[in-house]
């Protein structure tokens, strides 16, 4: 069984307002492979004039999902089909979960928000644009949050949220589970609640982060729950002072950014502590953390182990660490004074912005690292394989080589995702409205 994730863009994988996941184009399925032994060697890119780029062909194979948000739509290909979520219009913006032909654009089927999942009044929760598919040989599955009303003990309404699979072919529910119980509407009554605010599930398990907010509505805590997929049993629980949005899968390993109990939230003092945990996914044991000093924090997750970027802002050194041991893999003497640290992970390759305006790609398969100046204006946004997605202003995106030689013809929008034959891209058409749009990819 593999795991498909929608790369993670300058968004999240959670609910409004809480910090974006991890920023990989796919989450490992199995334990990364032994870390070669070749010393760091560093090389620049040839002068050789590169092949020209494929022409693309302006007019998409086909074009929907139009929004008032761009930012709100997500796009998932997953062999023939793409899992699309869309955002309607209206007072209450609800998103959208549709599974259509990948070359056609055809509907197979769509859900709104709050639809019915099956027929005991559990309905389609929080629906994020960077969808989890778990694939079991063709076989796959879309993983959703779920609420349900019910009567708490106390006899007073409450509310059940979890995680459910609709089936990619036709939208059916094939499991579900629950991942807590609380009262209802907690913040119109000013009373302490918790809420499912995002997950991570791979072929054997899922993680849920649930925050616990207080009276007034403020995030007073947050657990790692997880849950064996087989049994669908909860297995452990974990609590923390914090746990953003950043942490993922990496086979049996959990691995995220947390704020240890006890000790001072950055985000609410401006100096806390913030550590990279990595928690045994089978028992919730913690098997490694990182120095509270200087902090730590998660850029993405590659083939072979965990991008992690150390120290203050203005000063922070990228390595690549062992996702079961915390051990360092590999150090390539990358060091960035930049106020923002840009840095992206895909199964091959990583890449980060450097002082200079250039992009370094680590190849962690060969300890080499390579640079290249990308054409102005343009910014690393992504990989997929052994590709680099540069976006300029959100207006058009280019896909290039590690060496930074462009493969086709810049594409107009924003890539929301790639295959070997398609491209999707959004397409803002001004600044209330876009679409969503498929190219064939001349490659």
């Amino acid at each position: 069984m593999l795991v498909v994730g929608l790369l993670v863009l300058a968004g999240a994988c959670s609910r409004p307002g809480v910090p974006s996941t991890l920023e990989s184009s796919t989450s490992p399925a199995t334990s990364p492979a032994p870390a070669p032994t070749a010393s760091t060697t560093s090389t620049t890119s040839t002068v050789t004039p590169p092949p020209a780029p494929a022409v693309l062909d302006e007019r998409p194979l086909w074009s929907g999902a139009v929004t008032s948000r761009p930012g709100e739509l997500g796009a998932t290909f997953v062999g023939d089909a793409l899992v699309q979520v869309g955002l309607e219009g209206g007072e209450d913006y609800r998103r959208t979960l549709s599974v259509v032909d990948a070359a056609t654009g055809k509907v197979r089927w769509s859900l709104r928000e709050e639809a019915a999942l099956g027929g005991d009044g559990a309905r389609l929760g929080f629906v994020t644009y960077h969808t989890t598919v778990l694939d079991a040989d063709g076989d796959w599955s879309v993983v959703v949050q779920y609420e349900k009303a019910v009567t708490m003990p106390s006899g007073k309404p409450g509310r059940e949220e979890g995680l459910a699979a609709l089936s990619g072919a036709d939208g059916s529910v094939r499991w579900r589970f629950p991942v807590l119980t609380d009262r209802r509407l907690g913040p119109a009554t000013g009373e302490p609640w918790s809420n499912l605010t995002s997950f991570r599930a791979n072929e054997r398990y899922a993680v849920a982060l649930v925050t616990r907010n207080g009276a007034r509505n403020e995030r007073t805590a947050d657990t790692w729950i997880g849950f064996d997929l087989a049994s669908r049993q909860k297995l452990w629980e974990v609590p923390w002072a914090a746990a953003d949005g950043r942490f993922d899968l990496a086979g049996d390993m959990v691995v995220g950014d947390v704020t240890p109990v006890g000790k001072p939230v950055p985000e609410l003092t401006g100096a806390g502590v913030k550590i990279v945990a990595g928690v045994d996914a089978a028992t919730g044991r913690t098997r490694w953390t990182t120095a509270e000093t200087p902090p730590s924090g998660t850029s993405g997750l590659t083939g072979t182990g965990v991008l992690i970027t150390t120290g203050e802002r203005g000063a922070q050194r990228v390595t690549l660490v062992d996702p079961v041991t915390g051990d360092q893999l590999w150090d390539p003497e990358l060091t960035l004074t930049a106020t923002d640290v840009r840095c992206r992970a895909g199964t091959r390759l990583l890449a980060c912005h450097d002082d200079d305006g250039g992009i370094v790609v680590l190849d962690p398969a060969t300890r080499k690292s390579t640079r290249f100046e990308p054409e102005s204006g343009y910014e690393l946004s992504r990989i997929w394989e052994d590709r680099l997605v540069l976006v300029a202003r959100e207006e058009s995106a280019l896909i290039t080589d590690r060496d930074g030689n462009p493969l086709v013809t810049p594409l107009p929008g924003v890539i929301r995702d790639l295959d070997a034959d398609h491209v999707a891209v959004v397409v803002q058409e001004d600044p209330e409205r876009g679409r969503l749009a498929v190219h064939r990819l001349p490659l």
